[in-house]
């Protein structure tokens, strides 16, 4: 299976988004997976940030845990099938979040190969 590779282009500021909604809509859409990332990742503003769900949730909720949930600045990062048609549920997403401009993204095709082996070489 062809995938392709979505990054929103902006680091999202954890307390202005619900990023659980986001991730959400996301697979909603058709994404096969989302990942949050410390936008900051390999700068000296990268932040360590450790925080599991709690074990046997089947759901979890964020905004029910103490303490700091996602770093400061987040890379939202989805694999869509190669079908998808990706700019029109990006607008979609903007919408039903309502942000007043238009997100900004990139799209990378990703080649069919064995990841297990490339990630085990």
């Amino acid at each position: 299976m062809v995938l392709q590779s979505l990054t929103l282009l902006f680091p999202l500021e954890s307390s202005e988004v619900n990023l659980d909604l986001i991730g959400e809509l996301l697979l909603n859409y058709g994404a096969l997976s989302v990942s949050f990332e410390d936008a900051e990742k390999g700068t000296d503003l990268e932040q360590p940030l450790f925080r599991e769900p709690p074990p046997r949730a089947i759901e979890w909720d964020s905004s029910q845990v103490d303490g700091q949930v996602f770093w400061n600045s987040v890379s939202v990062k989805a694999l869509f099938p190669s079908e998808a048609g990706v700019e029109s549920i990006m607008l979609a997403i903007g919408s039903d979040l309502e942000l007043p401009i238009e997100p900004r993204f990139i799209v990378e095709s990703l080649k069919d190969e064995d990841w297990v082996k490339k990630v085990q070489s």
